[in-house]
């Protein structure tokens, strides 16, 4: 488990009217979300004022002059610090006790167990319609447990009043067991977009494309912008500006130079259609489509064996379509064998000097492949993506497994080199992966 604490910060945060001065000067919006309450008491950290923004990203006058609100919505965004560690906002939006409007709860923390985290802010709205003392009693536990070291455990409350003492006192938490894909939505990616779709977006991820992912349920962008990202497990990861869900307040962003993977409400759409951009892949959550620029056709340059993802992951969605369930781990372990057709072999071209540095020899890679896998290389290895993949199999010399389940203890950690989805319990479904992770 990681070190540390389970939540950094609790805000609740409101929607109040700007002052006529403050509306005049800095944006046309009449409300502002606000910092009505924090936990723990004392002085903020220097991210704080970004909160409120981030947990009303859509078109705060528009939820302010609603006549009826959603119960229940969740959403999470991301704040990258100077070191380069990440830490997480997970959001649920209640409307307030009048029903005249909404508010948002929201956790900071740099444990990106989203399921997890979710339930705490669904405990804590039930506590919070019998008293912020009720919300504070189990504030307090959940701020004082460290990170366990096992996946299950309990979370127990001292009351402070005879109000909250009525409640439930003992709380008991399992956190997931593979923690690289805690936050992998695909089931909702799938349903909202087909196989061929995804498969844009995977190829548009890939070669770090400008990619805005639009819908108008904020708890569908945000989770389909982390299954984005987790289709690049196990080797890579996203390295340029990722944004779950934009606010309104910063869709200049869009107009970012440099590669981005961003979530934006719809309700932005009209503005960002105006704004001078170039070269976006437009994909709409709510509508199964994707709009590429025309000069930009990526999926035709991925490698001839993409066809067998493609099978593997359709087996996967109509079987899920059965079940309504699909396991996180099915679509890693559909997209291995394709990411280990084309880098499986690459430490065999990593050469070791005399003084014992290693470099990998990228032209030498590149000439051995197949042509379609050549193809390919052309464009992804000028990837920020593939030179730090690169860089790291340089300093490890082995490649750099980035998403390794939990397994029973003697089982061997990896996955299957098959076409089809391996049995995630299945030892030799592993030993290709874990061979060339050697």
């Amino acid at each position: 488990m990681a070190e540390g604490r389970l939540i950094d910060t609790f805000f609740l945060i409101g929607i109040r009217p700007r002052t006529p001065s403050e509306t005049k000067t800095e944006t046309k919006q009449k409300f502002e979300p606000f910092i009505k309450q924090h936990f723990p008491e004392g002085e903020l950290s220097k991210v704080a004022s970004r909160v409120p923004m981030f947990c009303f990203p859509d078109d705060v006058d528009e939820v302010a002059a609603q006549s009826s609100h959603t119960i229940g919505i969740h959403f999470t965004f991301v704040f990258t610090e100077d070191t380069g560690t990440k830490q997480f906002g997970v959001c649920r939006r209640i409307p307030t006790n009048r029903g005249d409007s909404e508010e948002c709860f929201c956790l900071l923390t740099h444990q990106p167990w989203f399921s997890f985290h979710y339930r705490l802010l669904e405990i804590i709205e039930e506590r919070y319609f019998v008293g912020m003392d009720a919300v504070t009693d189990f504030l307090s536990a959940v701020y004082e447990t460290p990170v366990p070291n096992e996946s299950s455990f309990t979370i127990r409350l001292t009351p402070s009043s005879k109000r909250s003492a009525r409640l439930v006192q003992d709380y008991d938490f399992t956190l997931p067991a593979d923690h690289s894909l805690a936050n992998a939505a695909f089931k909702l990616l799938f349903d909202a977009l087909d196989v061929d779709h995804v498969l844009r977006l995977f190829a548009a991820v890939l070669f770090e494309r400008r990619i805005l992912l639009v819908s108008s349920d904020l708890t569908k962008v945000s989770a389909c912008v982390h299954s984005a990202i987790a289709l690049l497990q196990p080797f890579f990861g996203w390295q340029s500006i990722y944004i779950p869900v934009l606010p309104t307040l910063l869709l200049d962003y869009c107009m970012a130079p440099m590669p981005f993977l961003m979530g934006v409400h719809t309700a932005a759409l009209a503005t960002i259609r105006k704004m001078p951009i170039e070269q976006v892949v437009f994909v709409d959550l709510d509508k199964n489509a994707i709009t590429v620029p025309p000069d930009m056709d990526d999926l035709s340059v991925m490698p001839t064996h993409t066809y067998k993802l493609r099978q593997a992951l359709a087996k996967i969605v109509t079987d899920s379509q059965r079940t309504e369930q699909l396991d996180p781990v099915l679509v890693r372990d559909a997209l291995v064998p394709w990411y280990m057709t084309v880098f499986g072999g690459l430490m065999h071209y990593v050469r070791t000097d005399s003084e014992g540095r290693r470099q990998l020899d990228k032209d030498e890679f590149m000439r051995m492949q197949p042509k379609s896998v050549r193809r390919f290389l052309e464009h992804f290895c000028a990837s920020q993506m593939f030179e730090r993949f690169a860089a790291e199999c340089e300093e490890r010399g082995r490649l750099p497994v980035r998403a390794v389940p939990a397994v029973a203890p003697g089982a061997a950690p990896g996955w299957s080199t098959g076409t089809a989805p391996a049995r995630r319990d299945s030892p030799a479904s592993r030993k290709a992966l874990v061979d060339s992770a050697k």
